[in-house]
């Protein structure tokens, strides 16, 4: 179960650019908002020594017990919606003695070792009706669940890496090809049908937020994100504002 490891068998470029991408990262946040490094700096900490950890299990023996994480992941989100903590009008975290957790990004780390495993145990069968169906199923529990809560944007991810590990799995391009050629007309008809007030297949909140993305000056509150972006762009140009400096100003002015 256990991998005996030497010091000299850890990757340390690898494990050097993690470090620097923490460092990035905290520097980053706690240029924008101090109040969120401390929450940032114990995740980077608690998150290196996960890494150290589950480096000295063998792969092998987590991928044997792929059904495993993937009923702790469903088990998670029903019980999230359950007994978890409400904010905002959505249900996703747990709140324990102060910490939040939100078992909806750790359910993206258990999917992708099940659906990689669940792959290569019927990679003889990835182009057949019968496994499709079955990998879509189960894709379909968990993305169900996260988008009871109601959270969107995570679904959307969710649907975006399993995909992308059937993509990568050597599926035919014969399958590929015909779902994009059905996916491209299915989406332009989604968009046509929620761009109608009175459409019933999204809630609101999640249709403006759609529609920010392709009308953002018609939906300002909802492109908050895209917009500030913009503007830190234009205010901080190519090379930043530097350290402790989070003012942004108009585009127009650019500084």
């Amino acid at each position: 179960m256990f991998k005996r490891l030497k010091i000299t068998d850890y990757d340390f470029k690898l494990v050097a650019f993690i470090i620097a991408i923490n460092v990035i990262g905290n520097l980053a946040v706690g240029s924008a908002n101090p109040l969120y490094v401390k929450k940032e700096l114990l995740g980077s900490i608690l998150g290196f020594f996960l890494m150290v950890v589950v480096s000295l299990f063998d792969y092998n023996v987590i991928l044997k017990f792929h059904w495993l994480w993937y009923f702790i992941c469903c088990g998670l989100l029903i019980a999230v919606l359950v007994a978890g903590h409400a904010s905002h009008n959505a249900t996703r975290w747990f709140n324990i003695f102060g910490i939040t957790f939100q078992p909806s990004e750790t359910a993206k780390i258990m999917l992708i070792i099940f659906f990689a495993q669940f792959i290569m145990k019927y990679r003889e069968k990835i182009n057949t009706l019968m496994f499709l169906a079955s990998y879509f199923v189960l894709c379909g529990i968990p993305m169900g669940l996260i988008y009871k809560q109601p959270d969107m944007s995570t679904t959307i991810v969710v649907a975006t890496l399993v995909l992308s590990v059937l993509f990568v799995s050597g599926i035919s391009w014969k399958l590929i090809i015909g779902a994009i050629t059905v996916a491209i007309p299915s989406s332009i008809i989604f968009l046509s049908m929620i761009l109608k007030e009175d459409q019933t297949l999204l809630k609101d909140y999640q249709r403006k937020r759609i529609l920010s993305f392709f009308y953002p000056e018609k939906y300002v509150d909802n492109a908050y994100q895209q917009a500030n972006s913009v503007i830190a762009i234009g205010s901080g140009g190519l090379m930043g504002k530097g350290l402790n400096n989070n003012e942004i100003t108009s585009l127009k002015n650019g500084r």
